[in-house]
């Protein structure tokens, strides 16, 4: 709704970030394609075992059961186990005369020419400790108190979806630690919980880089790069399409894998709390009371 009103004012929609299934769904559609039964996903997985990591062998074995199952292989991407296992599952479902076969619900519909593109860091090193320092500055402005608040009021039980992302999952452990005693103080404690954090989001940056390599319906733009945005942009329908198969672009999504010796080795610099140790201190001690007095009304299953 909010793209089709910014197009009807004869701008140019642009939607920027959001998680990778939420990009494919926005980009794609949502599966209509019901959950994979039990001896479905089990007789897949076997299926798919005697192939190891031979994607070759494993996608042919797969488009060979039938045409829908070939045709729904043909748009994987290379190495894409988890939907070529995924496509096998639906297959065996229709075989069984449990399931259909799958089909996407349109998002944006035809109106639209979209054109998609995956801003990539140029070095990993650098974007990781960029993620470190953004970690340090989400707790400099109020994280934990914020978590603290938020349980207190009853928005963020543990049972809730929010509780389990990155920032809100790792706020919560170390509160429930200092409530529990099963954490001290310390500086030693809150450093801890700051890696975790850093941790966690370099991981999650590290998987978004796994996806779009596998994604050839996303163009590989590095990141910085106006003048290629600009021409990705320019581009003709079919100059786009014929762009993303390129031998260019999957070179780019092949660099995305980064350097595996340099990623082993990267090291974290010190927290921010570490040159300010007591201030950073304070500011958990009255999260950790906020988050105790939640706790001692029922705020949560703490």
């Amino acid at each position: 709704e909010a793209i089709g009103d910014v197009a009807r004012r004869g701008k140019l929609p642009v939607v920027v970030g959001g998680t990778m299934m939420y990009a494919q769904w926005l980009v794609r559609g949502a599966p209509d394609a019901p959950k994979a039964s039990a001896t479905a996903a089990a007789s897949a997985q076997e299926f798919l075992a005697p192939y190891g990591d031979d994607w070759e062998k494993a996608r042919n074995a797969v488009a060979e059961r039938s045409e829908a199952c070939a045709a729904r292989v043909a748009k994987l991407s290379q190495n894409d186990f988890y939907r070529l296992s995924r496509a096998l599952e639906i297959e065996l479902d229709r075989e069984a005369g449990g399931g259909s076969a799958e089909a996407r619900r349109p998002v944006l519909g035809s109106d639209f020419d979209v054109r998609c593109a995956f801003l990539a860091p140029a070095d990993r090193t650098e974007l990781y400790h960029a993620i470190d320092e953004r970690c340090d500055i989400m707790l400099a402005r109020g994280l934990l108190e914020e978590t603290a608040n938020l349980r207190a009021t009853g928005q963020l039980p543990s049972s809730s979806t929010a509780a389990r992302a990155i920032g809100y999952r790792q706020a919560l452990d170390y509160l429930e630690a200092r409530v529990s005693g099963q954490a001290d103080a310390s500086l030693e404690s809150y450093v801890d919980f700051c890696r975790q954090f850093r941790t966690a989001s370099r991981n999650y940056a590290a998987e978004q880089l796994k996806w779009y390599r596998r994604d050839a319906t996303f163009a590989i733009v590095p990141a910085g790069d106006d003048a290629a945005l600009a021409t990705l942009l320019d581009l003709d329908r079919g100059a786009y399409d014929a762009f993303l198969r390129s031998d260019a672009q999957a070179a780019a999504r092949n660099d995305l894998a980064g350097d595996p010796k340099a990623m082993k080795t990267f090291a974290s610099r010190a927290c921010a709390a570490e040159a300010d140790p007591e201030a950073a201190l304070a500011r958990a001690a009255a999260a950790a009371a906020r988050f105790a007095e939640a706790d001692c009304v029922g705020g949560d299953d703490v």
